[in-house]
């Protein structure tokens, strides 16, 4: 973005000027990616797929190397999965008292 940008803190500064690891995402300005025929404005945006692929790939490998240094993750389990609710149960009632949110 550029200095003067609107969106962009009064110190001219971008949250990763903060932050002691940053992952770029390369969506475009804008977002949106498909520019169709008869229209002015780009559609498709993009972030929200890469940004969670990119989710999922740092739970992915976070997960096996906690399993390669003998700690097995609590995982949430799909509730459709046979024995997935009542998982999760057991999850809920373990970490309800520190994770609020919960």
């Amino acid at each position: 973005m550029p200095k003067d940008h609107f969106i962009r803190h009064s110190n001219g500064k971008n949250l990763f000027d903060y932050a002691d690891v940053c992952i770029d995402d390369y969506n475009p300005v804008g977002d949106a990616v498909v520019e169709l025929p008869g229209m002015t404005t780009p559609i498709g945006p993009v972030s929200n797929v890469v940004d969670f692929t990119i989710a999922h790939l740092l739970e992915i490998e976070t997960c096996r190397q906690c399993v390669e240094r003998g700690i097995v993750p609590p995982v949430w389990n799909s509730a459709n999965a046979p024995g997935g609710d009542e998982k999760n149960a057991a999850y809920l009632k373990k970490y309800r008292p520190i994770i609020k949110c919960l």
